[in-house]
């Protein structure tokens, strides 16, 4: 359904609206790209394949962000390779087929970390500028973007800390005045933009109140937010869903990351531990500023997932697993068992093994993580994961809610790869030319956990052509700038907004009751409703009515 709504909202982008065509607020960061669909094309058909096209184009930029992190840290070839894993994660195959803000977000986090370490390393005003704007457009294209802001304002505070010993606060301030006075000035701009020049096509608000859904910058309420998730932990049970949540969110990182959440983790106190000095002062405000980035991210994102009912929001933190792996990867790669003690040795390996046990206990009897399974587009990556009960094909919807039994060869499958990856990260610290086996076993792995995302993809675009829908096929050849298409809001499906889709001309949301509709002037209008009303039928559905008012 957000598919839609992003959509429209780059449909209207071209006659330079900030809204879309009907419901809701959304953020316009991507849609400004797919709006370059609609000024190639008017084929609704061109146009989603072009927006595809754009999503696959985007989604794979973050190779460069990539190569540039690893290839200052590390060699030549491991710098490809390790590029060419993070590029082939699930979760970037599954957004290459969607036109979801996640296809922008999360590139566009890599590449603000890539500036901001350009930006502390050289006080280059060219790198200050892109850190900045990449970081204030990470709010504009997802609301949660609110972690990344936060987080690279502490990391301003951090730098001036960290550095006061070697210079004084005065002359800090001077060096990076730029850098803060840019963030400030496009953080505003779009604060006082969005509030005061965004519209919102609600049928049922006046401007006053459409305008308050838009606060800060935020084309969500945050004030109500807020207090909601603030109420919800006033209780007892509120606290211990969020604790649940907090768990399965971790879990979620753990599997999307191929454990090397705990290798980033491990070495990073390891060297905090014995006082090493394998990372400079700009690293560490990088490694800072994303960590801080990750506390947030899942602050927030435990308020969404409370607020919304969910259990878990997993693509809401998918944002910081290519970074985790990048820096996984530099760990790797500059640390040597020989600084460490050989207790510490021994205590990876057991807590690395222990972690993996843990997950996957929970992965095979938690009802929750199971289920979550099926929210292919909440999960995305722990979709992947359905090769544990079916290689192929995925879980049946059936058997999961009857807690499914593991498919034992593909279970075996995986657990022999995260065994494989623990003795690869082992030989890998010994012995460096063993990290481009262990890259190498990560993308061949990736592409299997993709089987299923693929086949999803490709079955729904086999088996669920909407060619032979007669409601599809009307609107299609029957709207223009002079139709107006009701959509009833009481009751619907999926298919109510994706015909909405194929609509050429105007549209609106309205909740019809007793006949009684708004009708619009000047057009001829088309209702699209599962209620059985006094209209003429046109086309229909197995669930819905398409009338002619």
């Amino acid at each position: 359904m957000d598919e839609i709504y992003y959509d429209s909202l780059a449909n209207n982008l071209i006659e330079g609206k900030l809204y879309a065509k009907f419901g809701g607020s959304y953020s316009p960061g991507y849609p400004i790209f797919l709006s370059l669909a609609y000024a190639i094309s008017n084929d609704k058909e061109v146009i989603y394949h072009i927006m595809l096209a754009i999503s696959a184009i985007v989604t794979t930029s973050i190779i460069f962000p990539t190569y540039f992190l690893l290839k200052k840290y590390c060699n030549l070839i491991i710098s490809i390779i390790g590029s060419l894993a993070v590029t082939t994660l699930p979760l970037l195959n599954y957004n290459s087929f969607t036109i979801m803000t996640e296809v922008l977000f999360i590139p566009l986090f890599l590449f603000s970390i890539w500036f901001i370490l350009k930006s502390y390393e050289t006080n280059d005003k060219k790198w200050e500028l892109l850190a900045s704007l990449s970081v204030v457009y990470l709010y504009i294209t997802r609301s949660n973007g609110i972690s990344m802001l936060i987080a690279f304002i502490l990391t301003f505070f951090y730098y001036l800390l960290s550095n006061k010993k070697y210079d004084s606060v005065t002359n800090l301030l001077k060096k990076k005045w730029f850098l803060i006075g840019t963030f400030t000035l496009f953080l505003i701009s779009w604060v006082f933009f969005s509030m005061y020049v965004t519209d919102i096509n609600n049928l049922w608000g006046e401007r006053e109140e459409q305008l308050a859904s838009w606060t800060y910058g935020s084309s969500y309420n945050v004030f109500t937010i807020f207090w909601q998730a603030v109420n919800g932990l006033s209780t007892i049970n509120g606290l211990l869903r969020i604790i649940g949540c907090l768990i399965y969110l971790i879990n979620y990182l753990f599997l999307s990351s191929y454990f090397l959440l705990f290798v980033a983790i491990f070495f990073l106190l390891m060297l905090f531990i014995h006082d090493k000095k394998i990372i400079n002062n700009n690293a560490s405000v990088l490694i800072f500023y994303l960590f801080t980035t990750i506390l947030f991210l899942i602050l927030t994102t435990l308020v969404f997932t409370f607020i919304s009912g969910e259990t878990l929001l997993g693509r809401y933190v998918e944002p910081v697993i290519p970074p985790i792996i990048i820096l996984s990867i530099i760990s790797i790669y500059k640390i040597d068992w020989k600084i460490l003690s050989v207790k510490y040795v021994n205590l990876f390996i057991l807590l690395f093994i222990l972690i993996i046990l843990i997950v996957l206990f929970i992965l095979m009897y938690n009802s929750t993580i199971i289920l979550g399974f099926l929210s292919f587009v909440n999960n995305p990556s722990l979709y992947a994961y359905t090769s544990f009960y079916d290689p192929f094909f995925g879980i049946n919807y059936g058997q999961a809610l009857n807690m499914p039994t593991w498919n034992i060869p593909s279970a075996a499958l995986i657990i022999v790869f995260f065994l494989l990856l623990l003795m690869l990260i082992y030989l890998s610290i010994s012995d460096k030319r063993y990290i481009c086996v262990l890259l190498l076993v990560i993308i061949i792995f990736s592409y299997f956990f993709s089987l299923n995302i693929y086949y999803n993809e490709l079955f729904q675009s086999k088996y669920e052509s909407y060619h032979e829908n007669a409601i599809y096929n009307f609107i299609k050849n029957n709207t223009n700038s002079n139709t107006l298409l009701i959509l009833d809001n009481n009751e619907f499906n999926n298919n109510f907004y994706l015909y909405n889709y194929w609509n050429m001309g105007d549209s609106s949301l309205q909740d019809i009751k007793n006949n009684t509709l708004v009708k619009s002037q000047n057009k001829k209008i088309y209702l699209l409703s599962n209620k059985t009303l006094e209209y003429d039928i046109v086309a229909c559905d197995d669930y819905m009515k398409l009338y002619m008012i």
